[in-house]
């Protein structure tokens, strides 16, 4: 006799404009710390995401997306509780490019993260604009559909937390997915021009 499971997903979609909210995606805690066991990574730096507008110049379709400061937050309250301390270090942002034939590329820069403290507050993961260079844009004079755009950029974190008396290097990965409110897109001959997104979030 055999059963069958079936999983439903399900995503919903938060679209804002140059005057939304921040988008706020959850993320689940890991079981909290007790004092007869080990402690435990806890699960947080949630991401917030401003609704900011990157830019690309592009040269012989070779170009830079710039992402201005300000865009990524983390907030840290998942850290609360039993720890006493948390220092986050970003070591490391993957840009994802999606272009219109459904093919993906990725880009990565170490420049302008973020080393701070935050136990209870949010912590900017960029104290700089972020500048992802290298990367391909093809030729196009179209705004819609836009031929290449930014889908997400994710951090390579470690988290430094002190749990009941012990130290504890969390390494997490924190994502940041992008639903484009507004493309601006023009590339032509000689793959000269430039791009403009509107990033929102994107749950």
């Amino acid at each position: 006799m055999s059963t069958e499971n079936k999983t439903v997903s399900r995503r919903s979609v938060a679209k804002g404009a140059a005057w939304s909210l921040p988008v706020i995606a959850t993320a689940a805690a890991a079981p909290a710390a007790s004092a007869s066991t080990n402690p435990t990574c806890p699960q947080c730096g949630v991401p917030i995401l401003n609704v900011v507008t990157a830019t690309a110049a592009v040269k012989k379709n070779v170009g830079s997306l710039v992402i201005p400061v300000g865009a990524f937050v983390a907030n840290m309250v998942g850290c609360t509780g039993l720890i006493n301390a948390s220092v986050l270090t970003a070591n490391s942002a993957t840009l994802t490019m999606k272009y219109s034939n459904g093919s993906t590329k990725t880009y990565s820069t170490t420049v302008g993260l973020a080393v701070g403290a935050s136990a209870t507050v949010a912590t900017a993961l960029a104290t700089a604009a972020l500048t992802f260079s290298g990367i391909d844009f093809p030729n196009s004079s179209l705004t819609n559909p836009v031929p290449v755009k930014p889908s997400s950029v994710s951090f390579d974190v470690v988290i430094l937390l002190d749990i009941l008396g012990k130290q504890l290097q969390c390494p997490q990965t924190i994502t940041f997915n992008f639903d484009l409110g507004l493309s601006l897109y023009a590339v032509g001959g000689g793959g000269n021009g430039s791009g403009s997104y509107v990033l929102a979030g994107l749950l």
